[in-house]
């Protein structure tokens, strides 16, 4: 079932426009024999028409195409609509259920109050309007949206939405664009874009425009505020792109690098033309920016890559995704996952590994030369994922080269921290990040760090001293447990960062 969502519609006439009208009615002889498949079977509007007239006229378009409508009062409605219709509704179909009200918070970002109203209303689903920009919010199969308005939209594009849902679950949201910005703040934004472009070109000649004169001294004397704008205009287009996406908890299921003949490039084109899931890069497959051979090659990835994740194969992304995106997958593969950390007796080619601590989520296991330290290779083989934190260049080639028999890079998805964390502007030691975080150690190993364990070390090894063993161990217990918490932290912000990136 496809569901066309749309609100703040704000006509005052009987007049529809014809960047709305035409969504509901698509041109055949524009769409072609794709008409009838884009055609929606009902439409929602979350409040805000202005006018009774423009109520009857889009429930009287929608009932002569056989469309249903449903509709809600917002706060711009007259008196005789806010008789006729509810301030919410539920409703119940394909098996789920859809709230609908026209003012449910005024932020463009804070859904927590929005959460809190799904809930109350006991949906599956919360459509709701006002603040004319568009949102689409996900988390644990529940969604919150706002169609933005079609015909005076704030930080945006005109906007509505449509979705598909059916056998319980939502299989699609799709923004649906409607042509050119009418917000002044988007023409403002593209003013200064003009105005950039010509002061770049002015620059490069070493001619400055004063009138209808030139001079070449090079100066260009309107730069005020040059810096401040800039940043107003990043602003302003994350919300023009990027607000109207769906941040999901993991990206695996819309990632394309893995792909034979798709590379970053192509992963970014797939992004930018509105697509969420492999799903909906199926459905949408003629209609993507790609070349015949690029759309042969993403059918035929597509499938490879559901079928991988079905069988749990997770050696088919390991050796086909860059290993600086391997974070990607650690929603899907958190059950196999292992945190690592080793301590060792110093930093040159000669030291050896002392402590390798593996956490699995569940319990902390730590190895000690000389006690059970040969037992690493098989524990570690019994996972897909290994979590580290300035692994790449440091635990992981220690224990490489302790155990030659191990080598992780065709075997396993390794995620080390430190190069995400860098990437949205956590930086430095570990302790450091986890001071940043919140996160606070016990007493007893909080003042501890690597040039203490190697003390620690030493201190049992040549005294025996079985104290100094367990702080050792304690402090290496605290790394590889606060690895989980960070990246449960922070993993959202990695997928913000990457899509961001993306769509800039």
């Amino acid at each position: 079932m496809k569901i066309l969502i749309m609100s703040d519609t704000h006509f005052k006439n009987s007049e529809i426009p014809k960047n709305i009208s035409s969504v509901i009615r698509p041109d055949p002889e524009k769409a072609g024999k794709d008409a009838a498949a884009n055609r929606p079977d009902m439409v929602i509007h979350a409040g805000d028409f202005s006018s009774a007239e423009a109520f009857r006229a889009l429930k009287s378009l929608c009932d002569g195409e056989g469309i249903q409508f449903r509709a809600v009062c917002g706060n711009c409605d007259p008196a005789e609509l806010a008789r006729l219709l509810p301030e919410k509704m539920i409703l119940e179909e394909e098996g789920l259920r859809i709230g609908v009200i026209h003012e449910a918070g005024r932020s463009f970002d804070e859904n927590t109050a929005r959460w809190y109203l799904l809930k109350q209303m006991n949906a599956d689903i919360l459509i709701f309007g006002h603040i004319h920009c568009p949102v689409i919010d996900s988390y644990d199969g529940k969604y919150l949206i706002c169609p933005g308005s079609p015909t005076r939209p704030r930080l945006s594009d005109p906007s509505m939405i449509m979705m598909e849902i059916g056998d319980g679950k939502v299989k699609s949201i799709r923004p649906v664009m409607l042509g050119r910005s009418m917000c002044g703040c988007i023409r403002f934004c593209d003013e200064l874009s003009r105005r950039e472009q010509k002061d770049r070109k002015w620059k490069k000649t070493g001619m400055k425009q004063t009138g209808n004169r030139k001079t070449g001294n090079g100066r260009r004397p309107e730069r005020k505020k040059e810096y401040k704008n800039r940043i107003w205009k990043n602003r302003i287009r994350k919300n023009r792109i990027y607000d109207i996406m769906i941040r999901p908890r993991s990206i695996l299921k819309n990632s394309y690098v893995q792909m034979d003949g798709l590379s970053r490039t192509y992963e970014k084109k797939i992004w930018n033309a509105g697509i969420l899931s492999w799903d909906e890069a199926s459905s949408y497959l003629p209609e993507l920016p790609l070349t015949p051979a690029k759309k042969s090659a993403l059918a035929a990835g597509i499938a490879r890559s559901e079928e991988a994740l079905d069988d749990e194969d997770h050696l088919y992304f390991v050796r086909g995704m860059p290993s600086n995106e391997h974070w990607r997958a650690y929603p899907e593969f958190a059950d196999d996952a292992a945190f690592v950390d080793i301590e060792t007796t110093g930093l040159g080619r000669d030291s050896r590994i002392t402590v390798v601590g593996v956490y699995d989520g569940k319990e902390a296991r730590t190895f000690v030369r000389g006690i059970d330290l040969d037992e690493v290779p098989e524990v570690l083989s019994q996972y897909k994922m290994l979590i580290t934190y300035n692994g790449a260049c440091f635990d992981l080639p220690f224990i490489e080269q302790e155990f030659p028999e191990l080598s992780f890079k065709e075997t396993h998805f390794h995620i080390d921290l430190r190069y995400p964390l860098n990437r949205i502007g956590f930086k430095g030691g570990l302790k450091l990040i986890e001071k940043n975080l919140g996160i606070i150690r016990p007493d007893e190993v909080a003042g501890v760090d690597g040039f203490e364990a190697v003390r620690l070390w030493n201190r049992y090894r040549n005294r025996k001293d079985q104290k100094a063993l367990e702080t050792l161990l304690a402090y290496n217990r605290e790394d590889i447990v606060n690895l989980e918490t960070i990246i449960d932290k922070v993993y959202d912000m990695f997928v913000d960062e990457c899509l961001e990136k993306a769509l800039e």
